[in-house]
C-alpha cells in the first residue's frame, strides 16, 4: 500500500505541473509498444517502467517529464531505483560530447547504468579549467577522457558553479542533443520540479548560447 501512495504522490506532481505548463500528460506508457517518444539516456534499458510521462513544449523547448522504474540485478542481489526525469531538447549547431554530472552521495544510485560505459571516467584532473570548490565538493563530472578539452569549453567554470548552485543535489546528463536531469528524491512536489525545469532551461539557453 505504501509504494502505491507513494507512486500515486508522485504523479499528483507531475500531473500538476504538466497542466501547469500546458503539457500534455499520458500517465503510465510502454516503451515497447506506445507511439511516444521514449525518454533514453543513461537509464533507458529493456527493463525499465515508465510512469506518469508528459510532453509539450515550454518556453522554446521541447520537453518531457517521466517517473522511471527499474530493477537490476548483481548476483544474488536485487535493486529497486527510481529517478524523475526531466528531459529538454537543446538546439546546439554541433553534437555535444556525453557528459554525465554526478552528486557524490548519490553515485550509488547511477554506479551500476556505468558498467557499460567504461570510457566514461572523472575528467577534473584533465582539464584546465580551475572549478570551483562549490562545484568540486559537490560533483563529479564524466565524460571519456580525449573530450576533456571538449568538455570543459563546454563546462566552464562559471557554468559549472551555476550547476552546483541551481541543480543540486540532482544528477545531470548531456548526450546527443539532449539535456537530462535526475531527481531521485522519495517525495516530488511542485516545487522541486518547477526548480528543476528553471534550472534546466537556464542550461539549456547557456549551452546553446554557446554554440551561436
Amino acid at each position: 500500500m505504501g509504494g502505491f501512495l507513494h507512486t500515486r504522490e508522485r504523479g499528483y506532481a507531475i500531473k500538476d505541473i504538466a497542466k501547469k505548463l500546458g503539457l500534455l500528460y499520458f500517465g503510465s506508457v510502454d516503451h515497447r509498444n506506445d507511439d511516444h517518444e521514449v525518454i533514453r539516456g543513461l537509464t533507458v534499458s529493456t527493463t525499465h517502467k515508465d510512469r506518469h510521462y508528459a510532453v509539450g513544449s515550454y518556453d522554446g523547448y521541447d520537453i518531457a517529464l517521466v517517473d522511471r522504474y527499474d530493477t537490476n540485478v548483481i548476483g544474488r542481489t536485487k535493486e529497486k531505483h527510481n529517478w524523475a526525469i526531466l528531459q529538454v531538447t537543446l538546439h546546439p549547431d554541433v553534437m555535444l560530447p556525453h557528459i554525465f554530472v554526478l552528486p557524490h552521495d548519490r553515485t550509488q544510485r547511477f554506479q551500476h547504468l556505468f558498467l557499460g560505459l567504461r570510457q566514461l571516467q572523472v575528467i577534473h584532473g584533465l582539464t584546465q579549467q580551475d572549478y570551483h570548490a562549490e562545484f568540486t565538493q559537490r560533483y563529479n563530472m564524466y565524460a571519456a577522457g580525449h573530450q576533456a578539452p571538449d568538455v570543459e569549453q563546454i563546462i566552464t567554470s562559471d557554468i559549472a558553479r551555476g550547476i552546483a548552485a541551481r541543480f543540486w543535489p540532482h544528477a545531470i546528463e548531456i548526450r546527443d542533443d539532449k539535456l537530462f536531469i535526475y531527481l531521485t528524491e522519495h517525495r516530488l512536489s511542485q516545487t522541486v520540479l518547477g526548480g528543476s525545469i528553471e534550472a534546466a532551461l537556464w542550461l539549456a539557453e547557456t549551452l546553446d548560447k554557446k554554440e551561436d
